[in-house]
């Protein structure tokens, strides 16, 4: 039988609802606190020189009862400002206030999965994070198995959230292939694991920008850079316009800039969880042709300017 992992969470554990419902102010939350914290505990935090714990709990449930992710920016460590910014954006179902991701465009999956109920978006984490993510999401500590931690998030943040109604089907597929022509002989790769966890718009006034990259001068295989910017037309139909598109067959390449590179077989849903997939093409010098195929999700986006309408 596997181990329970390890969690220094209560088993008991209360629900951020309850706990933002009992907040009244710093001063009373911080001596209601120093009355129960365990004599070891207080030792151990001594020993980290970490005085100011109670103050900074206490801000952080502050910023939750306000729905103000500003107020996060006084705690004393970047991870208590992003899980205080999670958490304000949990309480008021606000996925924009979520803090940034690590490693990727955008902001938390985790966060984004929770603040909109689109379960869809834990793609978007891996291994441990996967778990706890979907757990939560679907407010069922079952998900969790025997990790404790992650029973204890549940506990604690999933009675918060709110399952939507657009949440995709999961089985939906996602794909990135290149096919690189030359002289009539086609070869084809195929990266599904550069969208698996979905694709950030970025906002370009009335447009939505995505980027993609396979590789690196230092990796193996593949390079190539992709960058197109959707608009929707008068008609209200999605345009596709390519401002970079670059192609290296194998590390250490100096890319391609691809020339003629048009989008075709277009579908943007421009919400997070919709679905996203295009076709690139182009050519590379006079007897070469690149073809790339995305098909993925909608991990995060920027909102446009409120003048640009619904887009």
């Amino acid at each position: 039988m596997a181990e329970v992992s390890p969690s220094p969470w209560p088993t008991e554990t209360v629900s951020l609802e309850e706990s933002l419902a009992r907040f009244e102010d710093e001063a009373s939350c911080v001596e209601r606190l120093r009355q129960s914290v365990p004599v070891e505990l207080a030792q151990a935090l001594a020993d980290l020189g970490y005085d100011a714990v109670l103050d900074d709990v206490c801000r952080d449930l502050r910023a939750g009862k306000s729905g103000d992710p500003e107020a996060c920016e006084s705690l004393g460590a970047t991870g208590l400002r992003d899980g205080c910014r999670m958490r304000v954006a949990l309480a008021t179902r606000t996925p924009e206030h979520c803090p940034p991701a690590r490693a990727m465009e955008g902001r938390d999956p985790s966060c984004l999965a929770w603040t909109t109920g689109v379960t869809k978006l834990c793609d978007a984490t891996v291994g441990d994070a996967r778990r706890r993510c979907v757990a939560v999401a679907t407010n069922d500590a079952r998900a969790c198995g025997r990790d404790a931690a992650c029973a204890a998030a549940v506990r604690r943040y999933g009675d918060s959230v709110v399952p939507s109604e657009d949440d995709p089907d999961d089985t939906r597929d996602v794909a990135l292939s290149i096919v690189q022509t030359v002289a009539g002989q086609a070869v084809t790769t195929e990266h599904v694991d550069v969208v698996a966890r979905g694709v950030a718009l970025a906002a370009e006034v009335c447009a939505s920008r995505v980027r993609v990259e396979v590789g690196g001068p230092l990796s193996e295989g593949a390079q190539l850079t992709t960058e197109v910017v959707l608009r929707v037309d008068e008609e209200g139909a999605w345009r596709g316009e390519v401002r970079d598109l670059r192609f290296a067959e194998r590390r250490l390449a100096v890319p391609s800039v691809v020339m003629e590179a048009t989008v075709d077989e277009l579908t943007v849903e421009r919400r997070r969880g919709g679905a996203i997939a295009m076709r690139l093409r182009g050519r590379i010098g006079t007897d070469a042709t690149l073809e790339v195929t995305l098909r993925s999700f909608v991990r995060d986006l920027e909102a446009s300017p409120a003048a640009c309408g619904a887009r």
